[in-house]
């Protein structure tokens, strides 16, 4: 095993690696265009894996310099990342980074996982069960969410409206 290089048991190598990720109780940082997720495990090492599509990075250079600046920096913090599996995932707007960007966000991410895994109670949102009954009980988002609703209703009326001008010059017509 090499000293500073990617060696086999840093990476995740295969589908029920990427799946336990998925399926456990994943951490996530995020940004526009890219989703870190991680999942503390019980492995002395560290391990990370890439998910970049053709759809969102169009060009396999620009995929591979993602994968190789992602690298880098775990490479680099290797030493702080310690006990868990990560999974980087490319969202729409990513082939648009450039090196710098991608350096920054890979930090950032990296130093925001390890926040959450440490703190996990910091971070959590509260349930969707929680959020209906805020709505309900004529909390803000309700009223926004009313709000909402009246002008989709405005804009039927005027939809209908428009439609029933349309009808009575067609009749005026014939």
């Amino acid at each position: 095993m090499r000293l500073n290089g990617f060696s086999r048991n840093q990476r995740l190598l295969n589908a029920g690696d990427y799946q336990r990720v998925f399926n456990g109780k994943t951490v996530r940082a995020s940004v526009p265009e890219l989703l870190f997720l991680s999942i503390p495990t019980k492995n002395s090492q560290t391990r990370i894996g890439f998910i970049l599509s053709k759809k969102t990075v169009k060009h396999a250079v620009k995929r591979n310099l993602i994968k190789r600046i992602a690298r880098e920096q775990f490479r680099t913090y290797y030493h702080q990342y310690k006990h868990k599996d990560i999974v980087v995932l490319s969202r729409k707007g990513a082939d648009k980074l450039d090196r710098k960007a991608i350096h920054a966000i890979c930090r950032k991410m990296f130093k925001k996982l390890d926040e959450r895994i440490l703190n996990p109670q910091s971070n959590q949102r509260p349930s969707k069960a929680n959020n209906r009954n805020q709505r309900s009980s004529g909390s803000p988002k309700a009223n926004q969410t009313k709000k909402g609703s009246n002008a989709s209703n405005q804009k039927k009326t005027q939809g209908s409206k428009h439609r029933e001008k349309l009808k009575n010059t067609a009749i005026n017509q014939s």
